[in-house]
């Protein structure tokens, strides 16, 4: 079937690099290199599951020039020419199936944390990244000269190793880009001051690699058309650098944003799909090589559109090809409601990065582990009963549908989805609604009987005879041990924000985790005055950083408090009393709303004890097993249906 995506699947060439379309898989970085910087199979097969699901182009994540160059200790590595033997493994493939392959070459700068690279970080100038944090090094022009070469060698290694391009990181803060940008370069020589100077240092080394590269081996840089960032580069000094880096040498420019001390640089859901592309287009409208759009493109019909009104000539669309490595496939079916959409969470990819874990996704529980977690048919075919329709169960029940288990799933409420119903209704996280459709349309085509408005029991499930018996119920909301808590004017957050309760002009939100926080949200969004309450010394402890960096923007537009180290030790008829550390007092409140948690919901696990000796096989997921997060469910989910 010919796509309907005419301009996202049309072929592009760009010297010896010939694309079967436009999709291109950026750079992310995925922890899952050696200590010492060489590849692995774990690495092999996650790029390989991308390739073989149609991406255009990968480019493969952060690889590092130099020991110093390091900002995580799992950091690729093409700094010896004892690493091309694993990066060539890699390449080859990555081409074996049809994509093609490009190697990002990168230095972190000031960015390096010393405990990473043994020593301190270097940079163009001594400005830290954070006030009051270890400064960086100054680079001397010997030292500019020096890592100019090692970017060269990097290049010549990716070449050597049989990678179709290189790309070269300038862009997120870190040290081509500390050069660049006037908040962190303030050096006074050639390689400062205005945008001559502090466009030289890789300006140079695209010089350098296109005389030792040849001239059709393709040389990519990545840019940040805009820091975000006052004082920082903008998209007017973003486009002097792109014409100047193309009459280097380059022939493609990837326009990425921000720094990484910003919010920008990864967008949570609350950020509009393609938030970026303006800056692409900026960029386009004064370079004559192609330009890469980047920024929550997660939809195909949407980056058709960005390269068919010329914005783009190619779209960057990273975590989309995390949740669904098969998105492009899928797309050029014309089969979109059987992609697993992005939700733009950042729980699998970029907390887990930044914490210095592998990557993985909240969707799709076998990144990292293609191999060991592919659904493949069960060799005995089982009459499974999942109870439990949230994230958990309609995993549990897809997977085991495909492994072709005769699966029947019984959920109490009127509707599938569970908590994230409700996890959908706070202002920008409509994503959600996106990933409970998929898995309503899954199971849906692939013929899982559906009981709405069933409260299993042990009785039901005796009767049904199933050989399998998942128990996926959740959780319920914890309510604590407070007096006065049973008051009129106290409500649960899950009561606000599914209608069944409405509050006062002025709330007290107990709990400042992420459904106390997503609550203020909602309820600021109406103009309410809001205070959070929170026992520990902080708040939103489980949320992914970038995310909660987003809401507290929004709180301090929305003139939202947050109250740590507060204990709340009475309700009363006109708000709460607190302890806190300066003492005791009374706060006044319209509405007490709850959010302090929620405890698994294990009544049919007990009323189960009749029925267990006949079931050949039971389980206990989600919440139901332990409250956590969607991400965790829907891991279980997946790996119990993989064990029938």
């Amino acid at each position: 079937m010919e796509s309907e995506l005419k301009s996202l699947f049309k072929p592009l060439t760009v010297k010896n690099l010939k694309l079967r379309n436009r999709i291109v898989m950026p750079p992310m970085g995925t922890n899952f290199a050696t200590e010492n910087g060489d590849v692995t199979e774990r690495m092999i097969n996650y790029y390989a599951e991308r390739a073989k699901g149609g991406a255009g182009l990968i480019i493969v994540e952060i690889t590092g020039i130099d020991p110093t160059a390091k900002c995580v200790p799992n950091e690729l590595m093409a700094d010896t020419d004892e690493r091309i033997p694993g990066l060539r493994r890699l390449a080859k493939a990555i081409k074996s199936h049809g994509a093609r392959a490009a190697l990002q070459i990168h230095h972190g700068g000031r960015r390096n944390p010393p405990d990473v690279i043994r020593t301190q970080p270097v940079a163009p100038s001594i400005v830290p990244v954070l006030p009051g944090a270890l400064e960086p090094r100054e680079l001397s022009v010997d030292e500019i000269e020096y890592f100019m070469k090692k970017y060269v060698e990097a290049a010549v290694r990716a070449k050597k190793a049989g990678f179709d391009a290189v790309e070269l990181h300038c862009a997120h803060g870190y040290l081509i880009d500390q050069f660049l940008s006037p908040l962190t370069n303030r050096r006074s020589d050639e390689y400062g001051g205005g945008l001559e100077g502090r466009t030289r240092f890789p300006v140079q080394i695209v010089k350098r690699m296109r005389q030792k590269l040849g001239p059709d081996f393709p040389i990519l840089c990545r840019i940040s058309g805009n820091e975000y960032v006052e004082g920082g580069t903008t998209l007017e000094d973003a486009k002097v650098t792109a014409q100047k880096l193309e009459r280097a040498g380059a022939d493609i420019i990837n326009v990425s944003c921000g720094v990484t001390e910003k919010i920008v640089t990864t967008l949570p859901m609350e950020f509009p799909r393609g938030f970026f592309v303006p800056l692409a287009q900026g960029i386009k409208s004064v370079v004559n090589v192609p330009v890469i759009a980047v920024g929550r493109i997660n939809e195909p019909r949407l980056a058709d559109q960005i390269i068919k009104e010329g914005k783009a000539d190619l779209v960057a669309m990273g975590r989309a090809l995390l949740a669904d490595p098969e998105l492009p496939n899928k797309a050029k079916k014309g089969n979109f409601m059987d992609i697993k959409p992005c939700i733009a969470c950042l729980q699998g990819c970029i907390t887990s990065t930044l914490n210095r874990r592998p990557v993985n996704c909240l969707v799709n529980p076998a990144v990292g582990r293609e191999k060991e977690l592919k659904i493949t048919p069960s060799p005995r075919k089982r009459k499974v009963m999942v109870v439990g329709g949230g994230p958990a169960g309609m995993e549990a029940a897809r997977v085991a549908a495909l492994r072709g288990h005769r699966v029947s799933l019984v959920e109490k409420a009127d509707e599938l989805g569970g908590q994230m119903n409700l996890a959908a209704i706070p202002p920008g996280k409509d994503e959600i609604k996106g990933l409970i459709g998929y898995f309503k349309h899954q199971i849906d085509k692939l013929g899982i009987e559906v009981r709405l408005q069933s409260a299993a029991d042990a009785e039901m499930i005796d009767k049904m005879n199933p050989d399998v018996v998942i128990v996926a119920t959740g959780a319920n909301p914890f309510t604590p041990r407070i007096p006065g808590i049973e008051k009129k004017n106290v409500v649960g957050a899950w009561e606000i924000l599914s209608g069944e309760s409405e509050s006062g002009e002025n709330i007290i939100v107990l709990g400042g985790g992420q459904v106390g926080l997503e609550v203020a949200n909602f309820l600021s969004e109406k103009n309410k005055k809001v205070t959070v309450v929170e026992m520990l010394k902080d708040f939103g402890v489980e949320m992914p950083v970038r995310r909660k960096m987003f809401l507290m923007e929004k709180f301090k537009d929305k003139g939202v408090k947050i109250l740590t180290e507060t204990k709340v030790m009475e309700v009363t008829d006109t708000g709460v009393v607190v302890d806190y550390p300066g003492g005791r007092k009374s706060l006044e409140a319209d509405t007490v709303v709850v959010a302090a948690g929620s405890k698994s919901d294990r009544n049919l696990i007990q009323a189960l004890e009749k029925v267990i000796p006949k079931l050949k096989k039971f389980y206990v997921i989600g919440d139901c097993l332990q409250p956590r997060k969607a991400l965790e469910a829907i891991d279980d989910g997946y790996q119990t249906a993989l064990q029938i």
